[in-house]
């Protein structure tokens, strides 16, 4: 019952994240301000977007090695190593933000200058909290204190919340740097004080701190398509001659990282410890099922993934209608965020495949290869966006990221399945089966769609009566798949834990 409330945390974690948009949508539309805003978040989240699962990652392991009597002090003393290094990223981060200013924002003016400088600040500020934060979750997590982690991310978005309704007339887009800066220092102080790590060690405990480092890095990299993209992206679309391009790949981002955490981190979750049980075993029958478990939990993760992805992406004009349209988010806004909110649920659909993938990674430890692959699409993606330059629009710059993001999956993918042959040909295909028959219900709905509107029913109304026809056609056609014996164990795993 634990792991479920700790799964419907991780929705409202994304239907929170997702209200947060429609505030800006409707306080700050998509014009130069939030093209800044986007543009310097994702410079520091770079590092600090997943702090947590890369410290848990990281020292999982190590921790499980130490006698209790010792973790308590190899705990503190990694903290002030993390609170140290912290603090050196933030401000070197920060030294080379401001130096490269101008280009970032591609603007002189001094209220947008003024305007960057202040959201550099603050973001680099709670960049180094992010990471200390990020540090003392992961502790909190070796001990199965998930409740407290889940509740202390709930916190971000109630502050932006509260600072953007409250604050938005006097501080504009400040105001949501501002709801992060004191979500962060209220969450530092609930990880200490639960973490009892207000109390200085007297222990000699000693930390290996150059394999410490080199072990953060490498981790580091292997996330670098989950949050690295988002920056090269803003940067192409800064690049191009239309304002409003990089709060547009913003808000789509956006979008895509509700799908794949609601898709995805609750089983990635769930999933982890005895994955990596049972890929650690010396028994290769033992490995086997254990891979045979993870194509499981990867079917379900990509047909739920894909079920809303399709809908919502034939559906995109008349859902960002609804979602977005009043305020400072005009019509434009609407018909620029359709055109290329499709790509983006594809990323989300891709992104959900490598939340599951990522820990079959690091349970074989097989950490170096994954972080080559992972740096190998960033440079790609990268070098993309230096060759093609100006020759796309912003719409093209969703599509070459998910194809980079496609071109990570089946690297990925296919190093697992060298390793061990668990995805055939039939298998594939059955699969790409599913996929075209929710497409193809899809299609079906959308002309129900616009028989509805032809028939004088508002706008919402139709869209309510198209999605009942998609689900109940999905229902009858695929609900062998959605009811297969992987989903309902992986379903009773879950409400048993």
């Amino acid at each position: 019952m634990r792991t479920f409330i700790i799964s419907i945390l991780f929705v409202v974690c994304g239907v929170l994240g997702f209200l947060c948009q429609m505030l800006y949508a409707n306080y700050f539309g998509s014009g130069k301000e939030m093209d800044i805003y986007f543009s310097l978040l994702s410079i520091p989240a770079i590092i600090t977007g997943a702090t947590g699962t890369i410290f848990s990652s990281l020292f999982f392991p190590t921790f499980a090695r130490f006698e209790k009597s010792k973790l308590d002090d190899y705990i503190y003393k990694v903290k002030i190593y993390v609170s140290r290094i912290a603090l050196i990223i933030s401000i070197v981060g920060f030294g080379i933000t401001y130096l490269n200013l101008s280009n970032i924002i591609d603007t002189d003016a001094s209220d947008y200058y003024n305007l960057a400088l202040l959201l550099s600040s603050l973001f680099w500020l709670n960049g180094y909290i992010s990471i200390v934060n990020g540090y003392l979750a992961s502790v909190q997590n070796y001990f199965r204190n998930f409740l407290i982690v889940s509740s202390t991310q709930l916190l971000v978005y109630v502050f932006i919340i509260l600072s953007v309704v409250l604050l938005h007339d006097v501080l504009g887009v400040r105001s949501i740097a501002a709801g992060m800066v004191c979500s962060a220092i209220v969450s530092l102080i609930i990880n200490r004080y639960y973490g009892n790590l207000f109390h200085k060690s007297n222990a000699n405990v000693k930390i290996e701190s150059t394999k410490l480092i080199s072990r953060v890095c490498m981790i580091i990299i292997s996330f670098l398509p989950f949050h690295a993209f988002a920056s090269i992206a803003y940067l192409w679309a800064g690049r191009l001659e239309y304002v409003g391009g990089i709060s547009l790949l913003g808000y789509s981002h956006s979008f895509g990282g509700f799908l794949s955490t609601a898709a995805s981190m609750g089983m990635a979750t769930v999933a982890f410890p005895d994955m990596a049980r049972n890929l650690a075993s010396t028994d290769s029958e033992i490995v086997h099922k254990g891979l045979i478990s993870f194509r499981g939990q990867l079917e379900v993760v990509f047909i739920f993934a894909s079920f809303v992805a399709v809908f919502a992406s034939l559906f995109a004009h008349p859902i960002i209608e609804i979602l977005f349209m009043r305020g400072e988010f005009t019509g434009e806004s609407v018909n620029n965020l359709s055109a290329v909110l499709p790509f983006y649920f594809i990323d989300g659909v891709l992104i959900s495949i490598m939340n599951i993938t990522r820990n079959v990674f690091y349970s074989l430890e097989k950490q170096k290869i994954f972080a080559i692959i992972s740096a190998v699409v960033t440079i790609m993606f990268l070098g993309c966006s230096v060759i093609i330059a100006n020759n796309v629009d912003y719409v093209g710059v969703g599509v070459f990221e998910a194809l980079a993001m496609a071109i990570f999956v089946l690297l990925s993918l296919g190093h697992i399945n060298s390793y061990n042959s668990i995805f055939s040909i039939r298998y594939i295909i059955n699969l790409m089966g599913q996929i075209c028959i929710l497409i193809a219900a899809a299609f079906v709905s959308f002309y129900v769609y616009n028989l509805t509107l032809a028939m004088q029913i508002n706008n919402l109304l139709s869209l309510v009566v198209a999605g009942l026809v998609y689900v109940a056609i999905v229902d009858i056609i695929l609900s062998k798949v959605f009811k297969s014996a992987v989903f309902c164990a992986v379903n009773k795993k879950v409400f048993r834990s």
